[in-house]
């Protein structure tokens, strides 16, 4: 899998473009990438554009692996956002599974989404509340 992390600073959230077979050792090191630059703050949003990247592959036990890697640095993660933009109804349904199998382990609210719009608007909206 390749990513390309974007931070600008006008913008209140990262941003992440997936690519090809999504898999666990490049999520980590991504994950990682994130929570130790130096301007990372824990609770940031993130929006991971995950509309070239595949789920197809991945399965219950995959997920739960996922969601154990990001429990494990939930200090460092912090709350706020993940919203996930996938491209096909396939990967739409794994993300969501994702969702679900996460909810217990992670301390960020969870969302998939069809459009990066959609996300923006998402992130916009939580911090109007905030």
């Amino acid at each position: 899998m390749d990513f390309k992390i974007i931070k600008q600073n006008e913008l209140p959230y990262y941003q992440v473009e997936l690519s090809l077979k999504f898999n666990l050792q490049d999520l980590e090191k991504c994950y990682l990438e994130i929570i130790n630059h130096p301007n990372w703050v824990p609770g940031l949003n993130i929006i991971w554009d995950a509309r070239k990247c595949t789920f197809d592959h991945l399965r219950a036990v995959e997920l739960n692996a996922i969601a154990e890697m990001t429990a494990k640095y939930k200090e460092q993660r912090g709350a706020g956002l993940a919203t996930w933009v996938v491209g096909r109804d396939v990967d739409f349904g794994i993300a969501r599974m994702f969702q679900m199998l996460s909810e217990d382990k992670v301390i960020f609210e969870f969302c998939v989404f069809r459009t990066i719009q959609e996300a923006q608007d998402c992130i916009s909206r939580a911090n109007q509340n905030t």
